[in-house]
C-alpha cells in the first residue's frame, strides 16, 4: 500500500509540475512610448546627420523596439529662409538618412511615414529640425483609421 501511495505522489507530482513551471512567469517591465516629438536638427546647408545626431537616433530606435509604437512619423519644415533654393532636396535628404539610419536599426520601412511642409519657424536660429513622432494606435479605432491618408493642411496663398 505504501508502494502504490508512493508512486501515486510521484506520478501526481510529475504531471501537475510542468503546470506549475509553465506558470512562474518573470515580472516585465511595460515600456511606453514617448509622447510628443522628439527633434533631429541639421546646420543650414547640410543633410547628414552629425555623430550626435547618430547617437540620437541609435536611442531613438532602441526605444521603439523596446516600446512597439504603430509607427514612426518624421516632419520636417522646408525652410528657403534657411536653405534657399535647396531647401525642398535637402528637407528630403534629412528625411531619407534619419530613416535609413532606423531601418539599418532593425526599424521596418513600412511603419516610417515622412512629411515636409513649408515653414519658417526655426529654433535654434540657422537650423532646421526633423521631428521624430512614435505613432500610437487610437484604441477601438482598427486598422482602417491608420492606413487613411491625412488630408494636408490648406495654406493659404498668402502664407507662401
Amino acid at each position: 500500500m505504501q508502494r502504490l501511495w508512493a508512486i501515486s505522489a510521484i506520478a501526481v507530482a510529475c504531471a501537475i509540475a510542468p503546470g506549475v513551471a509553465a506558470q512562474q512567469v518573470e515580472p516585465r517591465e511595460t515600456v511606453h512610448c514617448p509622447g510628443g516629438s522628439v527633434s533631429v536638427y541639421f546646420a543650414s546647408g547640410e543633410a547628414e546627420l552629425t555623430s550626435e545626431g547618430r547617437q540620437l537616433v541609435s536611442r531613438l530606435a532602441e526605444q521603439a523596439v523596446a516600446c512597439q509604437p504603430e509607427g514612426i512619423d518624421l516632419v520636417t519644415l522646408i525652410n528657403t529662409d534657411i536653405d534657399g533654393d535647396h531647401a525642398v532636396g535637402l528637407a528630403l535628404a534629412r528625411l531619407d538618412d534619419i530613416s535609413r539610419d532606423l531601418i539599418s536599426r532593425g526599424i521596418s520601412p513600412a511603419s516610417i511615414r515622412v512629411a515636409a511642409r513649408p515653414g519658417r519657424d526655426v529654433f535654434p536660429p540657422g537650423m532646421n529640425e526633423v521631428e521624430v513622432i512614435f505613432r500610437k494606435g487610437v484604441s477601438g479605432a482598427g486598422d482602417a483609421s491608420t492606413r487613411q491618408a491625412a488630408t494636408p493642411p490648406r495654406v493659404s496663398p498668402d502664407a507662401i
